[in-house]
């Protein structure tokens, strides 16, 4: 998401000072509409609301998305 932020800010003073740069528009939808897929598979990922997900590689090694809920006792609080 910081990557596709970014693109769209420097995409847009680009434009705004200099013109369109057409390569630049188009990295910019491509990067944008990729970041929305990821975003949209992590919600299917997962039965319940978990935050702190950084993306896909790490959704895949996480023991949350299982649904399997550590207690109290095996975190070790």
């Amino acid at each position: 998401a910081k990557i596709s932020a970014v693109l769209q800010g420097v995409f847009i003073l680009w434009l705004l000072f200099f013109g369109p740069v057409y390569w630049l528009f188009y990295t910019m939808i491509v990067i944008g509409v990729l970041e929305t897929i990821e975003e949209i598979s992590l919600i299917y990922m997962y039965p319940h609301w978990v935050k702190d997900v950084k993306g896909i590689f790490w959704a895949l090694k996480d023991d949350r998305r299982s649904g399997k809920r550590k207690t109290t006792k095996e975190n070790g609080v």
